[in-house]
């Protein structure tokens, strides 16, 4: 996409709809979130993990690295439909374990393996850099209230 097509589009939003700037605000997110995760592709592929595999595995590790497959996924930021696809090729890459709940014995709590750490700690400042790559343009304080404004959306637009 190129900026004289975006000058145009957002000229011609405002010029014909009353309250452009939902519609203004709602497409960049989307072309940006789409942006980030397109440059950020080829540290997906150098590790051989989708996007689903590194947020699994960074949800564990936030979580102290035990938890069942349900807890992961009500905590996970990118939903994946395929979670038993997801945890099975982790476990496949030995990036993860199951083990049987002592409290449970119905339910298996997942680990994630030093092997998992170690990829995680080598991807993530990656991962970092690349958004850098976009959010670089704004200082401190453009970063402060596009973090709070965004965070205002987003907690409204989640259920308890």
């Amino acid at each position: 996409m190129k900026k004289d097509f975006l000058d145009t589009f957002y000229k011609n939003l405002s010029d014909k709809e009353e309250d452009s700037s939902l519609t203004s605000i709602t497409l960049s997110m989307a072309i940006i979130s789409e942006k980030i995760y397109s440059h950020a592709k080829h540290i997906h592929d150098k590790y051989d993990l989708t996007r689903a595999e590194i947020d699994l595995l960074a949800t564990l590790n936030i979580y102290g690295g035990e938890l069942t497959a349900s807890q992961i996924s009500d905590r996970m930021v990118f939903t994946s439909g395929g979670m038993s696809k997801v945890i099975k090729k982790l476990e496949l890459k030995k990036l993860i374990y199951k083990k049987e709940s002592t409290e449970d014995k119905r339910s298996s709590l997942l680990h994630i393996e030093q092997k998992g750490k170690d990829i995680l700690d080598k991807c993530l400042p990656e991962l970092k850099q690349a958004h850098r790559h976009f959010l670089g343009v704004l200082n401190e304080t453009e970063k402060d209230i596009l973090e709070k404004a965004l965070k205002k959306v987003l907690y409204n637009s989640i259920e308890n």
